[in-house]
């Protein structure tokens, strides 16, 4: 891995868009067919606590979170 490279998931990378996302997403009349498969089942997580668990997952699957650098922010 190159020490310069950055990937970012842009939809995970700041709680306040995610959790607007998940409250749109819960909201949706899904396919049944969609529903009997486990494809895509972050997006219908029910309930906040639930979003919160899977949330802080994710962020911490990639080791420590901390704020964003400004130059980052700058570059996106």
């Amino acid at each position: 891995m190159h020490p310069e490279l950055y990937l970012a998931h842009l939809n995970r990378i700041d709680y306040a868009t995610s959790y607007n996302k998940y409250n749109r997403e819960k909201s949706y009349k899904w396919n049944p067919d969609d529903l009997k498969k486990t494809d895509g089942w972050q997006h219908r997580i029910s309930n906040d606590s639930a979003f919160d668990e899977y949330y802080l997952q994710i962020k911490n699957s990639f080791g420590p979170v901390g704020p964003i650098p400004e130059w980052i922010k700058g570059t996106i």
